[in-house]
């Protein structure tokens, strides 16, 4: 089992799922990476006894659980937003996803300076609520044959439309195809 994995299952099961309970739920993961959803009154209070799974040095310095001792340590956890927790978190599908804080939204397949000048965190919800999509124009750098060119692109930027997840009735709780919970309507999978 690759280090990364074990590393987050040991996390979660003997960290997390004993701490929150029922209070914590899963938005978001990927390979290396992981969203909850932790109800508590004062999370960064509740991670003081579990800080040695943490890399805090992105936090500022005046903060009380800044510490640079676990940087770019192999198996410690760190916070994208830094001690900026977010205030809302709006999925879309596989690595689409905005979190509300002064600033940060991903867009997969969409260059990082496009998303960073002309992509909102209100965006996001308004694509989810209106189950639409929006483009994108910009250039880019193409080589062929050892010719390079520039060429202007326009792709889908954000779009709710999952292709990987089978959404369940409630529209917001999905499930990967070929789980025995997927209802089968008669066809072949």
């Amino acid at each position: 089992m690759e280090f990364a994995k074990l590393v987050t299952y040991e996390f979660y099961y003997h960290c997390l799922l004993p701490k929150f309970g029922n209070k914590l739920h899963l938005c978001f993961t990927d390979t290396d990476s992981f969203i909850y959803h932790i109800e508590t009154p004062d999370l960064f209070a509740d991670m003081t006894d579990i800080l040695g799974w943490f890399d805090t040095s992105n936090f500022h310095e005046n903060y009380f659980l800044f510490a640079a001792t676990n940087k770019r340590v192999l198996g410690k956890f760190k916070s994208e937003t830094g001690d900026c927790l977010p205030q809302e978190f709006c999925g879309l599908r596989s690595k689409m996803y905005s979190l509300l804080t002064p600033s940060f939204v991903k867009a997969k397949g969409v260059p990082k300076n496009y998303v960073k000048k002309n992509v909102r965190h209100e965006q996001y919800l308004q694509v989810l609520n209106t189950w639409s999509s929006t483009k994108c124009k910009f250039r880019s750098f193409r080589s062929k044959r050892h010719v390079l060119t520039t060429r202007e692109m326009t792709k889908t930027c954000l779009s709710c439309i999952d292709d990987k997840r089978f959404l369940l009735a409630d529209a917001v709780h999905s499930l990967a195809y070929g789980h025995y919970r997927i209802p089968d309507f008669g066809g072949a999978r």
